[in-house]
This record gives structure tokens, C-alpha cells and sequence, in this order.
């Protein structure tokens, strides 16, 4: 069974929390709120966050409809964090010493996000799959030339 296939999944839920806590890090520092809000919003979104990247390195094998579903929510994630990543720069929050970290690592997690949609998108283009499995056929015939020959 996919890890994906049922809507109530458990990343499915670390999705919807971090999106929800993303907003929450956004209206907080639109509204002006002190530091020490900013910073316990941050840590919550880095929670969630850390949470649903360990279930999607978790997905080995789901059916294609799923994959074409999920992708276009997960870029509107990564969009959201890179909107309040932009949030955070301009309001000057990025050099505190309690949100500094939280940025840090949720620039981090938004970059292995980004890796999870390509891996995604790689694995439907066909031609990909293709040349993939053609490059392991060779391997396993032993047509593959060594690094060290080349040097």
C-alpha cells in the first residue's frame, strides 16, 4: 500500500500543521508581535516541518495520480515558506539571536522540500525512468567504466 493513498495520512496532517504554522509566522510578524512569539512560531513551524520531510523521504512507492496530486500542494508550501522566509529579511528579524536559528534550519528544510518535488517530478517523466533503469542494465552487465581509469 502507498504511503500516500489514504487522505488522512499522517504526512497529510504534518502538511496541513505546517502550512497552518507558516501562516501563523507570517500574520505574527505582519502584526508586529514580540520576538519571543516570532521565535516560538518559528519553532513550531520547524517541528511540523522536520515532521512531514521524514515522512515524504519515508515514500518509496506511490501510484502516479497521487504523486500528481501532492506535487502542486508541496510547491505551495515551499512558496509559503519562501514568502515568509522574505517576510522575516525585510522586517530585520533574521539577525536575533532567538529566531536566527529557526531561519537558518527552515531555509534548510525548505531546500530538502524542494529536492522532494524534483526526485517527484523526475520519477513521472518516462524518458527519466527509462534511462534510469537503462543505466542500471548496463551496470549489472558490468559496461560501466571506473573512476579509477579515468584518472
Amino acid at each position: 500500500m502507498s504511503a500516500i493513498a489514504i487522505p488522512f495520512d499522517p504526512w497529510c496532517v504534518d502538511y496541513y500543521r505546517t502550512m497552518a504554522a507558516t501562516l501563523a509566522v507570517c500574520r505574527a510578524i505582519r502584526n508586529g508581535a514580540w520576538t519571543i512569539s516570532i521565535a516560538k512560531n518559528f519553532w513550531i513551524v520547524n517541528r511540523d516541518f522536520k515532521a512531514l520531510l521524514t515522512d515524504l523521504d519515508r515514500v518509496t512507492d506511490a501510484p502516479v495520480g497521487d504523486l500528481r496530486m501532492t506535487i502542486p500542494r508541496l510547491e505551495e508550501l515551499h512558496k509559503s515558506i519562501n514568502k515568509t522566509l522574505d517576510i522575516t529579511a525585510k522586517s530585520g528579524l533574521t539577525n536575533r539571536t532567538l529566531i536566527n536559528a529557526p531561519v537558518h534550519s527552515l531555509r534548510a528544510y525548505n531546500t530538502r522540500l524542494l529536492d522532494v518535488i524534483e526526485r517527484w517530478k523526475l520519477s513521472l517523466d518516462p524518458s527519466v525512468s527509462a534511462a534510469t533503469r537503462q543505466a542500471i542494465e548496463e551496470y549489472e552487465r558490468g559496461e560501466t567504466v571506473s573512476l579509477d581509469s579515468l584518472v
